[in-house]
């Protein structure tokens, strides 16, 4: 009987095992019998390590020696180079002296040689006034002796170091230029005497920053702040004390104008 039972337990293992090894059989049999190793093949290298990357170009391309200089450069629509600037101003005498108030009128023709530089010519006319201060003391019985600007003709040299773009609401691009200009030139102004003003000329000098914006192929926006010295020989103004027309001195005057108007421009030479 025990020798029955064991026969039993034996036939039920083999059942069990059967399927497994019956699969790993039918693996083994589909997959392709691999190469016969060909005696005189060289073994293969083992994997190596990655190897380095080269970077000498890209440092090359865009890091330079320290001693290198730079310079920006940008693609520009509307240039200067070889072109000729026309504009009229108008605008406030911001000082006027201490007994005048107005404004004045300007023309100027620019010519550029490039981007940086160029040439300038100006005629001011003035629209000056007493100021309130003369009327008060002419009423207190003072009579003031003082000149009146009347006109300028001024010659300058452009220095253009800063260009910029901007936005105008988000709808626009405007072009903006900052010029520096030094000038020299004559003032022509009236020395006031009751008898008849006279006419003198002083030799003036001068420093202008200007402010270009451009807004289209030929036209700019252009504001100026002006600071201009000059000489104005003083005299009696009336036949009190030694006379009418007697020198009295020189006042060095100090002429502060902000001016706004409208520039063309147009190639030439080209």
């Amino acid at each position: 009987m025990k020798a029955q039972n064991k026969l039993v337990w034996i036939l039920l293992a083999g059942i069990a095992t059967a399927p497994t090894a019956f699969a790993k059989s039918k693996k083994a049999d589909q997959q392709p019998a691999a190469p016969a190793a060909d005696a005189g093949a060289p073994a293969a290298a083992p994997n190596s390590p990655s190897e380095k990357l080269d970077v000498s170009d890209l440092e090359n391309k865009y890091w330079a020696p320290k001693d290198t200089d730079f310079s920006v450069v940008q693609n520009r629509t509307f240039t200067k180079e070889h072109k000729v600037f026309v504009s009229a101003q108008y605008g406030p005498d911001i000082t006027g002296g201490n007994y005048l108030s107005g404004n004045q009128m300007a023309f100027s023709g620019n010519y550029f040689f490039n981007e940086r530089y160029g040439a300038q010519l100006t005629y001011q006319h003035s629209f000056l006034n007493p100021n309130a201060a003369v009327g008060d003391l002419q009423g207190a019985g003072g009579k003031p002796n003082f000149g009146i600007m009347q006109n300028q003709y001024m010659v300058g040299f452009n220095w253009v170091p800063f260009y910029s773009k901007m936005s105008f609401l988000g709808k626009k691009i405007l072009y903006f230029d900052m010029a520096i200009t030094p000038t020299i030139g004559m003032t022509h102004y009236q020395q006031r005497v009751v008898t008849g003003d006279q006419s003198q000329d002083a030799f003036t000098y001068g420093f202008d920053i200007t402010q270009y914006y451009f807004f289209s192929s030929h036209w700019a926006f252009r504001f100026d702040y002006r600071n201009q010295w000059w000489n104005e020989k003083v005299v009696h103004n009336d036949t009190t004390g030694p006379g009418a027309g007697a020198p009295i001195k020189t006042n060095m005057d100090h002429e502060m104008i902000f001016l706004f108007g409208i520039t063309y421009y147009f190639g030439f030479g080209h």
